[in-house]
């Protein structure tokens, strides 16, 4: 498994409603814990400098927030991800804007911008290595009988 797989079964652990049975309900929660702990580590690795956080990001929110739709009270809409994360309403035509905004952005801050894009480009690699973590894994008789496919294929790893 690689560390890019934690961040998904993450979210798999997080998006199944609590089940019955005893013996599943501590497979996930354990499970959950392990993966937090090491996406906790690779987070910190590869934190943002308070540079970043300080000068480049607020511009940036405030770059999102321009160019996301606004429901009837002018306020910005949100919706769902793949993740099932609140993100904001951002259509392409306006993701365009936002880019183009954003890449001036960068060169009003160029030495932040490069640092954060070197560091995000050694997080892409360092995700795409093999990852030792050891689940707790269980019999498939243990599954709650009303799992659903979708829910089953998000944790499968720990299914023996």
């Amino acid at each position: 498994m690689k560390n890019v797989d934690l961040y998904r079964l993450k979210n798999g652990f997080q998006a199944i409603p609590n089940k019955q049975g005893i013996e599943f309900s501590y497979a996930v929660i354990k499970n959950l814990r392990l993966i937090d702990e090491e996406i906790k580590v690779i987070d910190e690795m590869f934190k943002p400098t308070d540079d970043y956080v300080k000068k480049f990001k607020p511009e940036v929110d405030k770059l999102v927030v321009k160019h996301s739709e606004k429901d009837d009270t002018g306020s910005p809409k949100l919706v769902k991800n793949q993740f099932d994360q609140l993100v904001y309403d951002i259509k392409p035509n306006n993701q365009k804007k936002l880019d183009e905004d954003v890449v001036k952005l960068e060169k009003k801050f160029p030495e932040i911008a490069k640092k954060r894009k070197q560091q995000l480009e050694e997080k892409e690699k360092f995700l795409q290595k093999e990852n030792k973590i050891k689940l707790f894994k269980i019999d498939k008789k243990y599954l709650p009988s009303d799992i659903t496919p979708m829910q089953l294929g998000a944790i499968f790893e720990m299914v023996k």
